[in-house]
């Protein structure tokens, strides 16, 4: 069996507990992934990818056309935590930090989900 992570972390990890990692892409998005994977899979073999519940399914619409059997298990889900909204919007009320960073597409998704309307207005530059 062959492995492939996103990412150096989830590779290390991976490796740490045994599982030697063959692919990993040089950016770490699902695209890449994709690509990398390209170079390794051949048409009738299986991959089976395991994703959270917002994953998309880029592996999937980029494999499965060239022929490769796909699988997807989904092994958990993003889940809001109200707490952390809360204090965020209280943060942001007061005004205590001068810049957010976003560490993934599922937290700008719950930033503006926020009960169901926007927790404040953005710019982009």
């Amino acid at each position: 069996m062959k492995v492939a992570a996103v990412g150096e972390k989830t590779s290390a990890y991976l490796e740490q507990h045994g599982l030697k990692v063959d692919v990993v892409p040089e950016r770490f998005i699902a695209e890449e992934l994709a690509d990398a994977l390209l170079d390794h899979v051949r048409p009738g073999e299986r991959v089976f990818v395991a994703k959270g519940h917002l994953s998309r399914d880029v592996v999937k619409e980029t494999l499965i056309p060239l022929g490769i059997e796909v699988k997807e298990w989904i092994l958990y889900e993003t889940v809001k935590d109200e707490e952390g909204i809360a204090a965020l919007k209280s943060a942001m009320t007061k005004q205590s930090f001068d810049f957010i960073t976003f560490t993934s597409s599922s937290t700008v998704h719950s930033f503006y989900a926020c009960d169901g309307s926007r927790c404040c207005d953005a710019g982009c530059i």
